[in-house]
């Protein structure tokens, strides 16, 4: 029987009907079941740029709408974080300077593009933090006191 992780988080774009489990890692078998953190990059709920990985033809199909403005929020088991899209790039698969991180809460994601045919580039969704709420015991959620 094989054993399989769970999610770290849900990643929800609500306007263009995305949502997907976050796993660790970005191998076949995890974006096959979801999008991956990508390694090197921050932990969700913490400062840095998380960066997450998922194919085009699957759980990121809808990706291809997102518009500058529309919310990502990344729901954890103790906390929902709503994030607003600030950029849209697309680059080469050796570019990796978006996902470094500044210091402040951010969302990368990132998909192959075009998306038909072949991939030979990526399309890239940065993400700022706008709000976190934290879930008490009572499942009520709460402003995050560590965002003041």
């Amino acid at each position: 029987m094989c054993q399989t992780a769970s999610p770290l988080a849900v990643i929800r774009i609500p306007r263009i009907d995305v949502e997907a489990p976050a796993l660790e890692g970005t191998d076949d078998l995890t974006l096959n079941r979801g999008v991956g953190r990508i390694a090197g990059t921050a932990l969700f709920g913490r400062n840095g740029n998380v960066g997450v990985a998922g194919h085009r033809d699957g759980f990121f199909r809808g990706l291809k709408n997102v518009t500058i403005g529309d919310h990502i929020e990344v729901e954890e088991s103790d906390r929902v974080e709503t994030y607003i899209v600030d950029r849209l790039q697309i680059l080469t698969p050796n570019d990796v300077t978006t996902l470094r991180s500044n210091g402040t809460a951010t969302v990368t994601l990132v998909t192959c593009c075009p998306y038909v045919g072949p991939a030979p580039q990526r399309f890239i969704v940065h993400a700022v933090l706008i709000a976190s709420e934290v879930r008490t015991k009572a499942g009520v959620l709460a402003d995050d006191p560590a965002n003041y």
